[in-house]
């Protein structure tokens, strides 16, 4: 679900609204070149994000974009007449050329044509459609060069159709790959509706299994369906903002997909394309388009907007009869039954109402994807899908045998070895390459000071350290740096992978670093990872926002996006999501904890209950009152460092949150820890037993807070062995 505000900040997309300014950063499809076929043409009427344009085809064959109203007298520039390199206004004759410049004024006894101009947009002419960029100059991203827009004209169909709601609940129906084969199937063969067949394998096939893969463009997802003695996968990609590509439902060389794009708050135009990358022409598409239900004529009346003939007023044509013997829904057409459910939500749904479950996790990536990319857009960055990666990717499907390691098989048909390396794409796909670790790029943080501290030099002493052996660790391993989880500098991973490049289905350690809240890095934990990748298993090392710049709980909501990435992306490195365990020192062992405890939190990311298998928390701090000095911060408490209201310490007390808990623990500290840690921690141990749990817990003599961490690079150190031992065994 999103909040009020949240839904608030997607679906509008007018002119200075958050999602209006994100969306205005890519190029959009605006019209079909066949709408405006020859030069000095009629002018067609396009709306697209709130704003109401008109396009024309000049003399010399350039494609304008202007607002529709005349800057003069606000008359319809659709009235005008386009003439010689410019569309000139019926009213009083003020002619436009396509930049937007005014270069003629038929009324106006001493013209001053060179001072007015009109709102344009740059337009590109690209497979068929006009494509149109809304956003700053300076910010023009990659041309639209999907693979389809590549191949000949004789390989490709386009059509498309008004849908009358908000262009998200459109694009999350399409992208969401568990309702296909329950909506759109037939009941019988003998029949003429259009559907899927009862005998395809998405039919036969249980519900899927949903994997979501992070890219640099948008995400690739994946459907695993149980089959007998096979499993069918379905591989799809969603490029940002709101392109999906998905198989063709045949063994044919083709990729089909849409394009929702907004035309205002409640309504959009959705582009439907099919495509050949084979030697062949596509085959006639009048049956699947009429099974589609976008045919025009029938489905799609051209003349007026290309609205659905069959829609809200009519009720889609649904027919009880048919839905009781020959359809699942009674409604004719595969998506027409796709707009008749997103219509019925209503103009803009209200996702603060809304119960999703495991099956929605593409669903749940957009949205994040979408507010991640808002919040680039505001920081002047460059968002998700602005580059070129996307334009060789394709979409495949397969049906593997049981044990068939299916990625392999799937992907190879989604980043093809004809568009280029197969390891350089899978790496703009899914950050498959492994790369060095670098130690000399990391974002400066204030020094520890008599001013924010009452134990500097230990504590800088220690982060010396960490990086020193870290460095030295991390030429033990595979490694991949930066895996961005959200926009932040520090919403950042590191992964440190076995030496066998071959190994799948390993255990995962989801590590935090420790630093008080106000201090650390992710690189910090470097030098622990040659002791768990040794097992084999892989070590990730996460970072998280820092306090004063944010409150608490921004830091544990960085953790939970981690755990979320871990868990949807971790197999494709060969990592086995059902066995993640978490960990980590200081304030990374209270994060730790918190990630474990707080299962409340799992549902909005689709998280199964037992996500983690146990939790292993070292010199943790499990109870923070807002009132109490903070160690190893001068005069300060935590409530000075970390909250916002008093009430908010709740969130960062694991203590409170132990009640209900059946995940192991793992608790250790130093016996010349800070008190506030052995305290805590002796009672997060009592609290844990009183609940059942299965708990584990050392103390650690001799040493102090920051020498007991250092000890944990050592393969003979105890924790070392006890961890490797949980690992291994739980």
């Amino acid at each position: 679900m999103l909040s009020k505000a949240e839904n608030e900040r997607v679906t509008r997309v007018g002119p200075g609204t958050p999602m209006g300014e994100t969306l205005r950063r890519y190029w959009m499809p605006s019209l079909l070149s066949w709408e405006i076929p020859a030069p000095d043409c009629p002018p067609v009427r396009v709306r697209l994000l709130g704003e109401d344009l008109v396009a024309f085809r000049t003399t010399d064959g350039s494609v304008g974009l202007l607002e529709e109203f005349c800057p003069h007298r606000r008359a319809s520039l659709w009235l005008g007449r386009n003439e010689e390199n410019g569309l000139r206004c019926v009213y009083h004759g003020w002619k436009f050329d396509v930049t937007g410049q005014c270069v003629d004024q038929m009324n106006e006894p001493e013209p001053f044509a060179s001072k007015v101009r009109t709102v344009s947009y740059p337009t590109v002419e690209l497979g068929g459609v006009i494509w149109a960029y809304m956003g700053p100059a300076d910010k023009k991203p990659a041309l639209p060069k999907f693979d389809w827009t590549q191949v000949p004209e004789t390989h490709r169909s386009v059509t498309k159709v008004m849908e009358e709601c908000n262009w998200l609940q459109a694009l999350e129906g399409g992208l969401d790959t568990s309702h296909f084969t329950i909506m759109h199937r037939v009941l019988t063969n003998k029949t003429q509706q259009g559907g899927i067949g009862i005998d395809t394998p998405g039919v036969r096939g249980g519900p899927p299994m949903l994997e979501v893969d992070i890219t640099d463009y948008g995400y690739a997802y994946f459907g695993i369906r149980p089959l007998g003695d096979s499993q069918y996968a379905r591989g799809y990609h969603f490029v940002m903002p709101y392109t999906q590509l998905r198989p063709p439902d045949t063994e044919d060389p083709q990729v089909h997909g849409h394009c929702w794009v907004p035309m205002d708050d409640e309504n959009c135009m959705v582009w439907n394309f099919h495509y050949s990358y084979g030697d062949h022409p596509m085959d006639d598409l009048g049956p699947r388009v009429a099974d589609s239900g976008n045919a025009y004529g029938t489905h799609v009346d051209v003349e007026n907007g290309f609205r659905s003939i069959l829609n809200r007023s009519n009720d889609w044509g649904i027919d009880r009869d048919v839905q009781k013997t020959e359809s699942f829904t009674g409604v004719d057409g595969i998506n027409l039954q796709d707009r008749a459910v997103q219509e019925s939500m209503g103009r803009i749904v209200d996702r603060s109402r809304e119960h999703l479950g495991p099956a929605d996790k593409a669903i749940i990536a957009t949205r994040k994807l979408l507010l991640e990319a808002v919040e680039i857009v505001e920081n002047s960055g460059d968002p998700r899908g602005t580059g070129p990666g996307y334009h060789e990717v394709r979409a495949a499907e397969r049906t593997v045998p049981n044990g068939a390691d299916w990625r392999q098989i799937l992907l190879p048909a989604m980043y093809p070895v004809s568009h280029g390396s197969q390891p350089q794409v899978r790496e703009q796909a899914g950050q498959l390459m492994v790369r060095d670790i670098s130690f000399d790029d990391l974002k400066p943080q204030p020094p520890r000071d008599a001013s924010n501290s009452r134990v500097p030099e230990p504590a800088n002493d220690y982060g010396k350290q960490a990086l020193a052996r870290s460095r030295e660790a991390a030429k033990q391993c595979r490694t991949v740096r930066d895996i961005p989880f959200g926009p932040d500098y520090y919403q950042k991973l590191d992964l440190y992978l076995p030496e066998d490049e071959a190994a799948r289905d390993v255990p995962v350690l989801l590590y935090f670093h420790g630093g008080a809240w106000q201090h650390g890095y992710k690189e910090w934990n470097g030098f622990v990872a040659p002791v768990i990748v040794d097992l084999p298993a892989i070590f990730i090392s996460a970072s998280y926002r820092l306090v004063p710049e944010v409150n608490f709980p921004a830091p544990l909501d960085d953790a939970m996006a981690a755990l979320d990435w871990v868990w949807r992306n971790i197999a494709a490195y060969g990592g086995d999501p059902n066995r993640l365990f978490s960990g980590g020192w200081s304030v990374g062992g209270t994060l730790a904890s918190l990630v474990t405890l707080r299962r409340e939190l799992y549902a909005p990311y689709g998280l199964p209950e037992d996500v983690i298998k146990a939790c292993f928390a070292a010199s943790g701090g499990y109870r923070y009152k807002h009132d109490v000095l903070a160690p190893g911060n001068s005069g300060k408490t935590y409530g000075d460092l970390m909250y916002e209201r008093p009430e908010d310490e709740l969130l960062a007390e694991p203590l409170h949150y132990v009640k209900g808990n059946h995940t192991p623990f793992y608790i250790s500290w130093a016996s010349d820890d800070f008190g506030h840690v052995m305290q805590s921690s002796q009672d997060m141990v009592d609290a844990l037993k009183a609940e059942g749990c299965t708990v584990e817990y050392d103390v650690f003599n001799g040493v102090d807070h920051y020498d007991f961490n250092l000890a944990h690079g050592n393969p003979e150190d105890k924790w070392v062995s006890t961890v490797r031992r949980w690992i291994t065994t739980t």
